[in-house]
């Protein structure tokens, strides 16, 4: 499984982690149909050539009706000093050996983009690590143009590391699609702006499942722009900003999430529309901000059997969850470390919180095991 906890950088631990196998799936391949970036585009994978014409051409022969539509990238790093791109493709899969040992290396220029997918749809990314130097604004952007024939949509990312970027994921461009895609065992490192940014609209169901988000501003969320997500059984870690952020509202649900030492959980921008919001079973472990959950639009917001143990500076702490629009929160079966923790703000009591059965422990009285994360 991969590692909890830790720098990505660290090879060997991942390596090792990699090579713990999930307990009901495997990874099956490579198959001699697969094109092999190594053996049929005749790329190094040593981190020293320039390897970005052979992924281009690897990545155009994907959609030749008479090439292989599944791209095998051996372990090795493979250096890209320029941005690639999937233009107009469909029913393709794009897999490496190990996300540990199989790296794609951005040495281009400041603020670039790793993959540009502009009318890519139904298919896989899985099993590699996209590694953007501290110089790449994005490791991969799915966002159609508006133009290209067909929109991207319904493509999956699984098992796969998205390190030292701005953003790991990022979707939509205004009005346009991008959407039903989920994102499975995947984790996010160091991205400065956010590990998955949904941007548009249009740019809607968007599944995150067991994935990692670590030192990330933000892990996920749909600001600025709009679209929608649900986060699940995920583990965030020193987010500076906040776990999961929201801004134009629609259905989201966050359910079954750990947060550990960072700012906030979960913030929803003031806004004067309904967002229908469901967090359920997250445990939230020392927020280092004043609010661990920030509702801010008319709701309705349900709270369902949360954990949250405030940071035990209380200088630190001034509400678990703070609604500062009229709307409807409904907490029921909550655990909070600090008593009043949830607070309407002034001047907008017409806020309608309802707690049913919320209950307030010391901070010694919360039990913690630290979640075991599935493998690659």
């Amino acid at each position: 499984m991969l590692p909890s906890s830790g720098n990505c950088r660290d090879l060997p631990e991942l390596q090792r982690a990699a090579e713990t196998a999930a307990t009901d799936d495997e990874f099956v391949g490579p198959f001699a149909n697969w094109a092999d970036l190594k053996r049929d585009y005749v790329a190094r994978g040593d981190g020293k050539t320039d390897d970005t014409s052979a992924l281009q051409k690897a990545l155009d022969d994907l959609k030749a009706d008479k090439k292989s539509h599944c791209l095998y990238l051996p372990a090795g790093t493979y250096r890209i000093t320029r941005g690639l791109q999937m233009v107009s493709q469909m029913n393709f899969t794009i897999v490496g050996e190990n996300p540990a040992t199989t790296i794609i290396k951005w040495e281009g220029p400041e603020n670039g983009t790793m993959l540009f997918c502009n009318g890519a749809r139904y298919g896989r990314f899985g099993r590699l690590r996209w590694d953007g130097s501290g110089r790449a604004q994005t490791a991969i952007a799915h966002q159609w143009d508006g133009h290209t024939p067909n929109a991207n949509t319904h493509n999956e990312h699984a098992d796969e590391i998205f390190q030292n970027v701005g953003f790991g994921i990022r979707a939509g461009v205004p009005h346009f699609m991008d959407a039903e895609c989920p994102i499975l065992r995947c984790r996010f490192v160091h991205c400065s702006k956010a590990g998955v940014s949904i941007e548009s609209f249009n740019a809607c169901d968007w599944w995150i499942w067991y994935s990692i988000f670590e030192d990330c501003r933000v892990g996920v969320t749909n600001d600025p722009g709009a679209g929608n997500f649900h986060v699940y059984e995920s583990l965030f870690r020193r987010s500076t900003e906040a776990d999961i952020k929201m801004s134009n509202c629609s259905f989201f649900s966050m359910r079954h999430n750990t947060s550990i030492g960072s700012k906030a959980f979960f913030i929803a921008g003031t806004r004067g529309c309904s967002g229908s919001t469901t967090l359920q079973g997250n445990t939230v472990l020392d927020p280092t901000g004043p609010t661990a959950i920030q509702v801010g639009n008319v709701g309705p917001c349900l709270l369902v059997d949360n954990i949250v143990r405030s940071n035990r500076d209380k200088s630190k702490g001034e509400h678990v969850v703070y609604v500062n629009e009229p709307g409807t929160t409904l907490s029921v079966g909550n655990t909070f470390t600090m008593a009043d923790a949830i607070d309407v703000a002034p001047g907008k009591k017409g806020g309608n919180v309802l707690a049913i059965d919320d209950k307030v422990v010391n901070s010694d009285g919360i039990k913690f095991e630290q979640p075991v994360m599935p493998g690659a």
